[in-house]
């Protein structure tokens, strides 16, 4: 939540938060993150990190709406 209040469109912080929110199975909270966290922008030399990151939100997703059903 900190992290949030830091960097409140930043991928990672997104991210983690709804990692987080997983782990505490707030499926339908973590998405909404999951989303911003997809709509970041790119970080100046960060593109291998960023796509990573993209691709771990979207295996969270798919996740988050596996449990939502």
């Amino acid at each position: 939540d900190t992290a949030i209040s830091i960097d409140p469109n930043g991928i990672d912080s997104n991210y983690f938060y709804a990692d987080y929110l997983i782990s505490q199975k707030q499926y339908k909270d973590a998405e909404k993150y999951l989303l911003k966290a997809q709509q970041a922008q790119p970080r100046p030399g960060r593109d291998i990190a960023d796509k990573g990151r993209q691709t771990d939100i979207q295996l969270a997703l798919n996740l988050v709406h596996k449990m939502k059903k």
